[in-house]
């Protein structure tokens, strides 16, 4: 990612006094057709009194931890991974120990030698401020016709009110030109 992506996004938070917060919740589904589990932040956008917090979920590709073999320079999949990660909670350390007991068993040393950690990737201000609703959506008739959901369909109406929801919200922190500003951040 560009640097000037991130540092529009930093400014942002800079001129409009907001401060951003992204602490990790867990390493899971978040969306309800996910076939792989990612990380989980409650993101925390503050502005004097007003706050809005929600959450954020990673991509898959950065996050957990990846076990990337050094001769091959490809990620390794092993069965036990998910429930490492889980369990490591973001933490190097941990994850290193509770790997090298699942590769090695008992005082593994060194098991994990030929392969390189990639560590989960926290969510920037840029990852999020580019992600969220910055424009109303409309009716939900509106918002169904212009990202293809079927009118019909309960699970367009439970993603068309947290559009709503999280514009609505957004709206209680900045005015319009700032909204506007916001927008710009993509």
């Amino acid at each position: 990612m560009s640097e000037d992506y991130e540092r529009q996004a930093k400014d942002f938070l800079a001129k409009t006094g907001t401060e951003f917060k992204a602490e990790f919740v867990e390493y899971g589904k978040h969306f309800d057709d996910d076939k792989e589990n990612r990380d989980i932040y409650n993101i925390t956008l503050a502005r004097g009194e007003r706050k809005f917090t929600f959450r954020f979920s990673q991509s898959t590709n950065d996050s957990g931890f990846k076990l990337i073999l050094d001769s091959t320079k490809k990620e390794v999949r092993y069965t036990w991974q998910d429930e490492v990660i889980k369990k490591a909670r973001n933490d190097l350390k941990e994850f290193r120990k509770l790997a090298s007991h699942k590769m090695g068993g008992e005082g593994a040393v060194g098991v994990l030698k030929g392969f390189n950690i990639k560590e989960p990737i926290t969510p920037t201000p840029y990852d999020v401020l580019a992600c969220l609703t910055k424009s109303e959506p409309g009716s939900f008739e509106d918002f169904c016709g212009d990202f293809g959901y079927d009118v019909d369909s309960r699970r367009a109406e439970k993603t068309y009110e947290a559009v709503k929801k999280e514009y609505d919200e957004l709206c209680k922190l900045f005015n319009e030109s700032e909204m506007q500003e916001l927008a710009e951040i993509n």
